[in-house]
């Protein structure tokens, strides 16, 4: 076990979202108060070319609202905004001891740390668009309940996407199946509900956009990261060997997310006996944060988010972002003075 040391203000963690957090025009409320924030996501639309014009365009716009759960349109603006927002903290001074994302999140968390340049991440990001505009339709549904509850209810293709926590897992297949299978846990007294998601993420049905991507990455120079990271792959701490393999971070979106275990190895990375430390989720809807604050380490620790929670997982409006972003600064400032 690696343990994160971080003097005596406590250790800092950046938690990064991923798919399901998204909301139209999330964070555009930051691209009109930070200008660290813009730079770097104007950087990101720029290197992706006529892609990124687009999605700048429909981005800002609010055009592609009714688009805002299609994998090929989410995903690359969700890593651009967790980048984008991780950045400005960092310049801000909030700097990370420890990172940890989800899903795409963890694509941001190694550029974050060095492992391979926005450049590399920028032709990551339009491949696994390009890929997941043509995969198969698909979908996740969230269940209350544990993998022992639901493995005898599976099939029809649909399987164990996520596990955020003791009762909180993600299942993930074709809609078909994932009907099927919501059939049968309403008849066993399971509690399920749809996730935003139309690609059966974290599911074998994406392992031909791994491979696509892993073609991409294997052009890139990857290096060990300067800043730990908890895989939400593994559930373990990311090692130089593995973020030197292209197939370790392509591989993920076929995957199952193991964030549960990845966050309870990440308390245990901080010092049980050390100050209290600040986790703060750099990204949008707050559900990191939620699961966080629900450990029993995480209750005495200082969690905050960047961005206010979607009433529903929709439309926040600038203003509110704009505010609640300069309430963090606000409280971590005063954190610090203490």
């Amino acid at each position: 076990m690696s343990t994160v040391r971080s003097g005596e203000r406590g250790a800092t963690v950046l938690l990064l979202p991923g798919q399901g957090t998204q909301y139209p025009r999330m964070a555009a409320g930051v691209y009109g108060a930070d200008p660290v924030f813009r730079d770097t996501i104007e950087e990101f639309f720029t290197l992706a070319g006529r892609d990124g014009a687009r999605w700048r365009r429909e981005w800002l716009t609010g055009r592609a609202s009714s688009r805002v759960d299609e994998s090929e349109y989410s995903q690359p603006l969700l890593f651009a905004v967790d980048l984008a927002l991780a950045t400005a903290l960092r310049a801000r001074g909030i700097e990370p001891d420890l990172l940890a994302g989800h899903s795409v999140g963890e694509l941001a968390a190694a550029v974050l740390a060095g492992v391979f340049d926005l450049p590399a991440a920028v032709e990551l990001m339009r491949e696994r668009a390009r890929g997941l505009a043509e995969a198969p339709e698909g979908g996740m549904v969230a269940v209350a309940a544990s993998p022992e509850d639901v493995l005898p209810l599976l099939g029809d293709g649909v399987v164990v996407g996520a596990v955020n926590g003791p009762r909180q897992l993600l299942l993930c297949g074709s809609l078909s199946g994932l009907a099927a299978v919501r059939e049968r846990l309403r008849g066993a007294g399971v509690v399920s509900r749809p996730a935003d998601a139309r690609s059966a993420f974290h599911s074998p049905a994406l392992n031909g956009v791994a491979e696509r991507c892993e073609r991409v990455l294997s052009r890139a120079r990857l290096r060990p990261p300067t800043v730990p990271i908890r895989s939400g792959g593994t559930g373990r701490p990311v090692t130089d060997a593995q973020a030197r393999t292209p197939g370790f971070w392509t591989g993920q979106i076929a995957e199952p997310v193991l964030f549960g275990a990845a966050l309870a190895g990440l308390f245990e990375d901080l010092p049980a006996d050390g100050p209290p430390p600040l986790l703060v989720e750099a990204g949008p809807g707050g559900s990191l944060a939620a699961l966080a604050a629900r450990h029993r380490r995480g209750r005495g620790a200082t969690i905050l988010t960047a961005l206010p929670s979607a009433p529903g997982g929709r439309n926040v409006d600038e203003a509110s972002e704009a505010a609640a972003y300069l309430r963090l600064l606000e409280r971590v400032t005063t954190l610090r003075a203490r």
